[in-house]
């Protein structure tokens, strides 16, 4: 579980000489300042020992003429030009700064406890490499544990933090991270059939053997697995206490034995079922596995403030088959409340924004926790670059108990490839300001927990603290992308409070600037692209270009089940002016900017300087396809969506019903079934489906009818009425709105069935933001 106590009030005087240099920021953000920062208050500029030759960690002769190791209370240079041998499990130190090489051996098992692990440009951090296997500059062999603990905080080391930076591994821009295991586990196996007790439509297994499609390689008995959770019952819904959050059925269990190639044997029984909403190919129940031999973790997870964090601001990275365990400080449970100074000249606290939207210093009983930086995440790449001829490469890893985020792709170029996440409160897999390249090819996400929020508000809109702050992505979302320009492909999301795959393509509203972020013109996805441009860093050019005018680079062969929604889209691949207003509304910009926000955001004149409408932007279509989404409360939603064009896709659901409901909530066809399958809520336009199946949902398509503002998505129709490419199971006519309707029958909830009909905590003056 993820402890969320924070430290108390009096480290409020501790940032005043913080300046504004925190990291997450986008505009004008320095990682080398952050970086320098850092190493100066961790002690790294005046080391109390220094690598006078090669040698192992623990030995004096290595650091000069001491005859002892390094203490806990040691700061150790390693200059370029030397190598220290992390040996034996007793290395330790407060912090250690890379301009070298410190590497892990390949052979025996190795275990570092440090505070602050400092890798500085040119320096090298190797727990195995990439060459030869069996040789120094091989991966570390199978079987081999190496670990490095951060340690928590010691006393004194939060007052020389004043960036709240520190405990973790941070990486410099230019430095060099490797990590790989000969041992690195394949994340996830399907299931031949439904698993757990009582588990239709198929006789399950029901002992502690559950057969696989295979045995995934260098899995071994004693290795944890999680077993997702398959539907997303009503069991979450304040009315109805007495079934506890049953939703979230994701279970842990250990691999007592394997039997066979194509079966393992847990080490209980599972408690709950895992159904398979259909008994066809595209529909299987997954177990991860959370067991690396690298281990990256905390020392202390007494408090979210003495956990470690990774943060890499270099591409430079490759990393295989490493678990990040129980790290991140930065707590989505809470909004963000980035220290900030007082007036130039003036006594006073540091103001934070204490959970009530305002930077006023004063602590009110219903305030969060203090000192949530932003940007100290479980693994974070931190504005690396974009442009990067070579992505960093992040392979075969877990992160597992974070209480922010897992997978941080941050203003860099990174591809993910077959990672695990599992038990995350904000979300698992991260593009986080809407420039970030690279890919996400075969991860799975498993139990985004969210903030609490989900059940009242579904959706992040309504939350004008968050937008202030840009803190985006804290309902438990499986894959949460402001980046449309990646590559998703053959991923999985499951047993989710949020939603399985979320595109929020609208930019990261930047406090400390005013403005938000965009793509960088020289680096369209597409050449035949026209975009709007704007001026988000200031600098007087419109070097960027409007994220919300981009196509969603790749969406293909995706899986996402048992969660809130599986697939949704927010200001994608938009060419409508009134977006910004809509931007404007969910992330609020608190000070009325001279020009007027349009002007801000948007240049008015192409490059000849003849006047440029923003509804003049060129988009390419884009496809989603061959994905299947089941047992979702719903399906797909789009709002503010072009061009999209979705092929082969199959929505399907079986929730398993219950026996007792509030009578205001049970509808006559609401057994056994989802909400609503497809939703377009308002302002979607030129998309398409193509063999689009929604199958078992209370509405299989909802709409707004009114197509003279050009909100309904125009979806082609045949002679009879029905829609090109689309077969609703069982058949039914589809649901269109032209206004909010909110039946008293119903609470507060609109009447469109299978969205609402299960939420009565709205209130009339909070309504909700689909």
């Amino acid at each position: 579980m993820k402890t969320k106590a924070h430290p108390s009030s009096s480290v409020l005087g501790l940032a005043l000489v913080s300046l504004f240099l925190f990291a997450g920021n986008a505009a004008k953000a320095c990682p080398l300042c952050h970086f320098n920062i850092l190493l100066s208050e961790a002690g790294g500029n005046t080391p109390t020992r220094t690598a006078t030759q090669d040698g192992n960690f623990t030995a004096g002769s290595t650091w000069g003429s001491f005859t002892t190791a390094p203490s806990a209370s040691d700061v150790l240079l390693i200059p370029a030009g030397r190598t220290v041998t992390v040996n034996g499990t007793t290395p330790v130190a407060k912090t250690i700064v890379v301009r070298g090489v410190l590497r892990f051996p390949i052979v025996s098992t190795a275990k570092l406890t440090v505070e602050h692990l400092l890798i500085d440009a040119g320096g090298k951090l190797s727990i195995g490499d990439y060459g030869a296997a069996g040789t120094t500059g091989g991966p570390i062999n199978a079987g081999i544990k190496s670990t490095v603990t951060i340690k928590g905080a010691v006393a004194g080391s939060t007052v020389s933090d004043t960036q709240r930076m520190g405990r973790g591994i941070i990486a410099a821009p230019g430095a060099i991270i490797r990590m790989n295991s000969a041992g690195a586990r394949d994340p996830f196996v399907t299931l031949n059939n439904s698993a757990g007790p009582n588990t239709p439509p198929e006789n399950a297994d029901k002992t502690q053997t559950q057969p696989t499609s295979t045995v995934p390689a260098n899995w071994h008995a004693g290795d944890d697995v999680v077993i997702a959770a398959t539907y997303f019952t009503r069991e979450w819904i304040p009315a109805l206490p007495a079934y506890g959050d049953v939703r979230l059925a994701n279970e842990v269990r250990s691999i007592s034995a394997i039997p066979t190639t194509t079966s393992i044997t847990l080490n209980s029984k599972l408690s709950f079922a895992h159904v398979r909403a259909k008994a066809i190919a595209a529909i299987k129940v997954h177990a991860a596995n959370l067991t690396r031999d690298i281990v990256i973790e905390s020392g202390d997870t007494t408090s979210s403030a003495t956990r470690g964090h990774v943060m890499l601001m270099t591409n430079d990275v490759k990393i295989t088959g490493v678990a990040f365990n129980q790290l991140g400080r930065s707590v989505k449970g809470y909004i963000i409340s980035d220290p900030t100074l007082p007036a130039a000249g003036t006594p006073g606290n540091v103001n934070y924004n204490n959970g009530d939207g305002n930077l006023d210093g004063v602590i009110n009983a219903s305030d969060g926790p203090l000192s949530n930086s932003r940007g100290r995440y479980a693994l974070h790449f931190h504005e690396a670059g974009t442009g990067a001829a070579t992505p960093a490469l992040v392979s075969k890893c877990v992160v597992r108990d974070t209480p922010g985020w897992g997978f941080v792709n941050h203003d860099s170029s990174v591809n993910f490839a077959d990672n695990v996440c599992f038990d995350f409160d904000g979300a698992g897999f991260i593009c986080e300001d809407g420039g970030e390249t690279g890919s996400f090819t075969g991860n799975i996400a498993i139990g985004g927990i969210g903030n609490g929020e989900f059940a009242n508000q579904r959706t992040i809109f309504g939350n004008r603290p968050r937008g202030d702050q840009g803190d985006m992505g804290f309902t438990g979302e499986g894959f949460w992308f402001q980046s449309p320009d990646v590559s998703v492909t053959g991923n999985v999301a499951a047993g989710c409070k949020g939603s399985g795959f979320f595109f929020w393509c609208g930019g990261r509203f930047d406090p400390s600037t005013g403005h938000f972020t965009g793509k960088p013109l020289n680096q369209l996805p597409s050449t035949s692209l026209k975009p709007r441009g704007w001026d988000y860093d200031g600098n007087g050019t419109a070097d960027a270009a409007v994220i919300t005018d981009l196509p969603v680079r790749q969406f293909d062969n995706n899986t996402a089940y048992g969660c809130f929604t599986g697939l949704r889209f927010r200001f994608v691949n938009h060419g409508s002016t009134a977006i910004f207003e809509e931007i404007r509304q969910a992330q609020f910009v608190s000070a009325a900017k001279p020009n007027g926000l349009a002007d801000e955001l948007v240049r008015s004149a192409d490059d000849s300087g003849a006047a440029w409408p923003p509804s003049a932007a060129t988009r390419n279509a884009f496809t989603v396809s061959n994905s299947t989404f089941w047992n979702n409360m719903n399906g797909i939603h789009g709002t503010y969506l072009g061009k999209a064009n979705f092929s082969n896709i199959n929505i399907v659901a079986n929730a398993p019903a219950l026996t007792a409901k509030p009578a205001t909530l049970v509808l006559a066809d609401d057994k056994e079934r989802g909400g609503v399958g497809l939703g377009f809520f308002f302002n979607n336009s030129g998309c398409s489906l193509s063999n689009v199946t929604v199958e078992n949902y209370i509405t299989g398509l909802w709409f707004f009818s009114n197509t003279a503002d050009g909100q309904s998505p125009n979806f082609a129709r045949n002679p009879d009425g029905s829609f090109v490419g689309l077969t609703l199971l069982p058949a039914q006519t589809p649901e269109t709105r032209n206004e909010y309707n909110y039946p008293t029958s119903l609470g507060n909830a609109p009447d469109a069935k299978g969205y609402d009909y299960l939420y009565q905590t709205f209130s009339t003056n909070n309504l909700p933001d689909f």
